[in-house]
């Protein structure tokens, strides 16, 4: 599902969009089989998500924790 290609406008040249299919429907026979798609890639994202989340948390609490040890210690 890369439409990149497909719908590349070339910032050199004018949108026409008359030459655009309005009924262009791409790979999916289907509404039902668009929308399996688009929850498959959904769960992937929000997947994709909590590990950037805890990857941000995880690196947050190191520098906290290595901080910690580089402080000089108060009397």
């Amino acid at each position: 599902m890369d439409y990149r290609k497909t719908f590349f406008v070339d910032p050199a040249e004018k949108l026409r969009l008359r030459k655009l299919d309005p009924s262009y429907k791409g790979d999916h026979e289907s509404e039902e089989a668009a929308k399996q798609e688009t929850e498959h890639y959904r769960g992937k994202l929000a997947h994709q998500q909590a590990l950037l989340y805890a990857q941000r948390t995880a690196s947050y609490c190191s520098k906290a924790f290595f901080a910690s040890y580089a402080l000089p210690p108060s009397f």
